[in-house]
């Protein structure tokens, strides 16, 4: 099936999360940090949704929003058409078991007092799926399917006793062993020597076709979301600035933004460009941030009309390619009536 043709199985409407900072003496407005700041988006059946941008713009925040890790400001979550923020009681329960979420750093991921084998089973214990016996025996088979193997001779070390693409296999496992219909990647190989990483890499687009799983991989790899994933959208302090078809985000971006962090992807021979603000500094404006576009003191196009127009709206043009930008929407409006 054409994944334009696929029903969402999560959905956002205008997602919001603000942090609230301290209050110093003398401040009369109280500060938000901005993390996720009103995200309309969708993921579709059996997908491979990358999310990509610099640290600190709110891609793992999104991520838990998605898992209900944590919960929003404003705006809902949608998982099969039910408003996650109203699920109670067994309703949630089953939405637990759904939807899982694959950490960063498989260092602390695992808890170093348990074996592998109780870690891999502690999902089937909180749900109380099967015997012991039907448990031990799904442990041994999950493990195996991420390459444990044989499974017996891992089941009862400790997380210590395994290399850093071991316990992110570990990781893995443990996070489909309900056998869940959407996961979360957060930068999952981002800890991993990159000796390690392809194998991972292979890993999940295998567990992927073999689990039928819908998946939002989050990144700041490029390289990686140009390998593993379907679609793209890009995120720039608490908000998408540009979605699309891989191939299409990669190879001829809109965004002026997107364009920036290719153009920041190392090549050799190359010098890197230098950015016209430091990381610091962006993190600070999502801090209460101006109602104008967030990158408008980056952006090499911007004009007077960006400097007093409102972010700009994410704009369809055309397929599953969509731009936050007013500059790149009038060359396409110029471009489309020549």
């Amino acid at each position: 099936m054409n994944s334009t043709a696929q029903l969402p199985v999560v959905r956002t409407d205008n997602l919001t999360l603000y942090f609230p900072l301290p209050k110093r003496r003398g401040q009369r407005e109280a500060q938000f940090v901005h993390a996720v700041d009103g995200v309309t988006m969708s993921v579709r059946a059996g997908e491979r949704l990358g999310l990509v941008g610099e640290s600190g713009c709110g891609k793992t925040t999104l991520g838990r929003l998605l898992v209900r890790a944590c919960a929003p400001t404003s705006g809902s979550v949608l998982f099969q058409g039910q408003d996650v923020s109203k699920l109670r009681g067994q309703t949630l329960r089953q939405f637990r078991k759904q939807v899982q979420l694959i950490y960063q750093d498989p260092y602390d991921a695992l808890d170093p007092r348990r074996t592998v084998q109780a870690c891999v089973a502690e999902p089937l214990e909180i749900h109380k799926e099967g015997t012991k016996q039907e448990r031990d025996e799904r442990v041994r088979h999950i493990l195996s399917q991420v390459g444990l193997v044989p499974a017996e001779t891992f089941m009862q070390r400790y997380p210590r006793e395994l290399s850093g693409g071991q316990r992110q296999r570990v990781a893995i496992a443990r996070a489909l062993v309900l056998n869940p219909t959407f996961v979360v990647a957060d930068e999952p190989t981002s800890m991993l020597d990159s000796s390690v990483r392809a194998g991972v890499l292979r890993l999940l687009a295998d567990l992927r076709t073999q689990y039928s799983l819908t998946l939002l991989y989050i990144t700041h790899d490029l390289a990686v979301a140009r390998l593993v994933c379907d679609r793209i959208a890009v995120m720039y302090l608490g908000r998408i600035v540009e979605v699309g078809a891989a191939n299409q985000i990669l190879q001829q971006p809109l965004h002026p933004y997107t364009r920036m962090l290719l153009e920041a992807v190392p090549k050799l021979g190359r010098q890197l460009p230098v950015s016209r603000l430091r990381q610091a500094d962006a993190i600070r404006q999502a801090i209460n941030p101006q109602p104008h576009c967030r990158f408008l003191s980056r952006c090499p196009i911007a004009d007077q009309e960006c400097h007093h127009a409102q972010h700009p709206p994410l704009t369809a043009y055309g397929g599953d390619r969509a731009v936050a930008c007013y500059k790149v929407a009038a060359t396409i409006d110029v471009q489309s009536q020549a």
